[in-house]
């Protein structure tokens, strides 16, 4: 080492045995390659005392106290592989020097401190830890078959995609504890399923299926849903599927609101195949308190190219003021039933906002609205900026914003659905509904829709 280069790699072509630390002095920059091979001791210290950069890997170090520690400012060492052993502490560090592990089997967990970021550790199950690269909570994907998780039996792992003939599952490792659940798999069917509903799809929270359609017997996706409370297949409108084609499918669980949604992405299109469902309203899914969510389940033959999942749990949001009775705003003075009614709309400082620019008369019969209405996916934003009441329908004015990687070119489908009620404090029910086809994203882009009134007073959009 001492006569080595900078920038010189040094391969053993045996194994060692060492009395004392190798020392690497300040100003040398190398490169250890075990080269299979196994360095041994020394006992009681580490293998390797740096004051320079050394990079070490690919082989055995056993029976020292340590693998390697820096000894000085600006001192640096990485590890990407190899197996090793230490008695005491892997590594140690001064201030002003680094130490950056991204991969290797060791006796002992690494330190997050000596992690480079965007890796984790992982325990081998066999007394033993590694270190990989942290890609969430659910990745499944070539090379990383089983990385987060497990495949069953029925699933055969190939080299760029999981072949499956007749059923098969993967588990994550460990289940969701968040309320917003995200799936993102690229699949495609292998046959058509002609079957009905049945016990199998119990408890899961979402379902698509590749069908025939009723109308002209071509595919199509098709979702579970419920009419009159019986579970039945439902056919996706807007897309014509075809077998043994990849689709990179996208289904968001909104356990909090208690929402279900399934789009697929082909080319630069997204297509909302079920937006905002009410779990509760179709069998399979959410029933009584959020149960995580761990297995996805593959009925039929196909293959899986990849799935990648995530989750959030929302933070606690601070404590709102609220409103209490008597609270006069502007000209009005809240009733007990406009109070309650007004707390339970969590968006507090904007109806406040909006109530201070009415008068009485106008805000007992004539409408309040959620200020703050988005929907947001795959990199854009479908907002609410503006709304209008007139006699017989309610004119809403929705933007489209671009907050990804997407290009002017994408379009994307949605639906805005106009939800109202005729008296403070009761339930808001839909009242009508309008698709936006093809919305694409320009600067200040926005569109305007106009819906229904019905008999309602109050109203309240909401985007899917």
């Amino acid at each position: 080492v001492g006569d080595a280069a900078v920038g010189d790699t040094i391969t053993l072509v045996d194994n060692v045995a060492l009395a004392e630390s190798v020392e690497i002095a300040a100003g040398k920059n190398v490169t250890i390659d075990l080269n299979g091979k196994t360095i041994t001791g020394p006992a009681g210290d580490y293998a390797f005392s740096n004051a320079g950069e050394v990079t070490i890997g690919n082989g055995t170090i056993t029976g020292a106290n340590g693998v390697a520690e820096n000894t000085a400012d600006g001192a640096s060492i990485a590890v990407s592989s190899g197996s090793y052993t230490a008695t005491g502490d892997l590594f140690a560090n001064v201030e002003g020097a680094t130490i950056a592990v991204s991969g290797g089997t060791f006796n002992q967990s690494v330190a997050d401190e000596y992690l480079v970021d965007g890796y984790e550790v992982t325990d081998n199950g066999d007394g033993t830890y590694g270190v990989r690269e942290d890609k969430g909570w659910v990745y499944s994907a070539p090379g990383y078959w089983n990385y987060t998780g497990t495949w069953s039996e029925g699933a055969t792992l190939g080299d760029d995609k999981v072949t499956i003939e007749s059923g098969a599952a993967y588990t994550a490792s460990n289940a969701s504890d968040g309320q917003l659940v995200t799936f993102e798999m690229t699949a495609s069917f292998g046959d058509v399923n002609e079957d009905e509903p049945d016990a199998t799809l119990a408890n899961a929270k979402g379902a698509v299926r590749l069908g025939k359609g009723e109308t002209d017997g071509t595919y199509t996706f098709q979702l579970l849903t419920s009419e009159n409370s019986t579970p039945a297949w439902k056919d996706a409108a807007g897309f014509a599927p075809a077998k043994e084609t990849d689709y990179t499918f996208v289904f968001v669980f909104d356990l909090t609101n208690k929402t279900y949604t399934a789009s697929i992405v082909s080319g630069a299109t997204t297509n909302a195949l079920s937006i905002g469902e009410s779990i509760t309203a179709i069998p399979f899914a959410y029933q009584g308190e959020v149960t995580p969510v761990q297995t996805i389940n593959f009925v039929g033959s196909g293959t899986v190219s990849s799935i990648e999942g995530s989750y959030e749990t929302p933070e606690e949001p601070p404590a709102p003021e609220g409103f209490d009775e008597d609270d006069t705003i502007g000209e009005v003075t809240l009733t007990a039933e406009q109070a309650t009614w007004l707390n339970a709309q969590n968006n507090y400082a904007a109806l406040a906002a909006k109530i201070e620019t009415m008068t009485a008369d106008a805000f007992n019969n004539a409408y309040l609205l959620n200020l703050d209405v988005t929907a947001e996916t795959f990199g854009y934003e479908f907002k609410v900026e503006s709304i209008e009441v007139g006699d017989d329908d309610v004119t809403v004015t929705v933007s489209l914003t671009r907050t990804g990687a997407l290009d002017e070119t994408t379009k994307i489908n949605g639906t805005v659905v106009l939800t109202g009620t005729d008296e403070l404090g009761k339930e808001f029910t839909t009242i009508s509904e309008a698709v936006v086809e093809d919305a694409q994203f320009e600067d200040d882009a926005t569109t305007t829709i106009t819906l229904d009134k019905g008999d309602a007073k109050f109203f309240q959009p909401v985007i899917k």
